[in-house]
């Protein structure tokens, strides 16, 4: 079965036809889909976001369960190769890495959180950004900043390159010899290599005179071409603290109709609110701080997130209550149990789910994986039907 066959079936069951149902009549009543377990979570939201187009944000509670979430969707919507133009599954981390480190940056964790926002403004028609609350304390530039800041060029357009390498300047970008990380450009004669915010690879634009002859991405490491472009948009570190320009959060550089999904608000709010005091404490005693860094410029409290949260339809998926007036949806998902590699009570588990007219499907990205449960299947004399994903 070929995952969008998968993805079909799964969002014309009652579970998520019943959320596609409620998202897409545009209620803002809130929906709370109650009793989700292991991987359904992953599966319903790749289900329902199939069919409802548009931006759909996604706040887990911890880092690592967002990190485990971001790579279920990449699988279920086959996005783990491929031209990040087509991409639409992205993942939000904090900017820095080490804890309260919050004078230096991440240069991985800035071009993930640069690439999210950047897809907001973008043509695609379903962008799905993954998060947690960390990540959501700090605050973004604005919209407008974000226009002004990015640099668009299209195939044949006329263009200076000279102009461009002003922008590049201006947006604290660094030349070098050779471009190998975000936030760095390389000139050689008519041709100028930059590695954008907004992308997995640098670009390499080729100039004949004024204007733009070639577009295309490469690997910095053997020099190769990855795609060939029609058009590219160049966009600096939004995360670099040395920007003199007003923040906002998340949440207002989102579409009106955004859907926000959220594991668990009150966890989210009071997490916010410890990384806004770890924050204060932070900026107080780092001497190499903007002199201008205050926090409430560059970090939200968790009453300012939560109160942000009204302006969106808004699905929870916890284990309580995310509030009064919320609309059910009940899930009943009964949690995988723990087999220890004992194949024996996997096939036992599964025949009693075929007596029950279940159909049972089991999925991998890994052929090999398949073939070796088909093998072990077949050894323990049960009967399971095999098809590719």
């Amino acid at each position: 079965m070929k995952v969008d066959e998968f993805l079909d079936q799964y969002a014309s069951a009652p579970l998520a036809s019943g959320v596609i149902k409620h998202l897409a009549g545009g209620s803002r009543q809130g929906l709370w889909v109650k009793g989700l377990a292991g991987s359904s979570i992953a599966a319903l939201s790749a289900a329902v976001t199939s069919k409802l187009k548009g931006t759909h944000l996604f706040i887990l509670n911890e880092k690592e369960q967002a990190a485990y979430f971001f790579n279920d969707l990449e699988s279920l919507f086959d996005e783990k190769e491929g031209s990040f133009q087509r991409k639409k599954v992205l993942f939000f981390p904090t900017s820095y890495t080490k804890s309260y480190d919050l004078a230096h940056t991440d240069n991985t964790n800035a071009l993930e959180r640069s690439q999210a926002v950047g897809k907001l403004s973008s043509q695609v028609s379903t962008k799905i950004i993954i998060t947690y609350p960390e990540a959501l304390a700090e605050k973004l530039v604005t919209r407008s900043f974000l226009s002004k800041s990015t640099f668009r060029i299209k195939l044949d357009d006329e263009l200076d390159m000279d102009e461009l390498i002003d922008f590049l300047d201006e947006q604290h970008f660094e030349r070098e010899d050779f471009v190998i990380g975000p936030g760095q450009y390389a000139v050689r004669g008519g041709i100028l290599d930059v590695f954008s915010y907004s992308n997995d690879f640098p670009y390499r634009i080729e100039f004949l005179g004024d204007n733009v002859a070639s577009l295309r991405s490469f690997d910095p490491e053997n020099q190769l071409s990855v795609d060939k472009l029609s058009r590219v948009a160049i966009i600096p570190d939004l995360n670099d603290r040395r920007i003199e320009h007003k923040r906002e959060n998340l949440q207002a550089l989102l579409p009106d109709d955004a859907v926000i999904w959220v594991e668990d608000t009150t966890f989210s709010r009071d997490r916010i609110d410890e990384e806004y005091k770890k924050a204060v404490k932070v900026i107080e005693s780092q001497d190499d701080m903007p002199a201008d860094g205050k926090v409430e410029d560059l970090f939200q409290t968790g009453s300012e997130w939560l109160s942000g949260l009204g302006e969106f339809p808004l699905v929870g998926f916890s284990k309580r209550s995310p509030g009064d007036g919320f609309f059910v949806i009940e899930a009943d998902i009964i949690p995988q149990p723990s087999f220890n590699k004992n194949f024996d009570l996997l096939a036992g588990d599964l025949q009693g789910h075929t007596a029950n007219t279940f159909s049972k499907l089991i999925l991998s990205s890994n052929p090999k994986q398949l073939e070796r449960l088909h093998t072990i299947f077949e050894d323990i004399s049960f009967r399971t039907k095999t098809k590719e994903r």
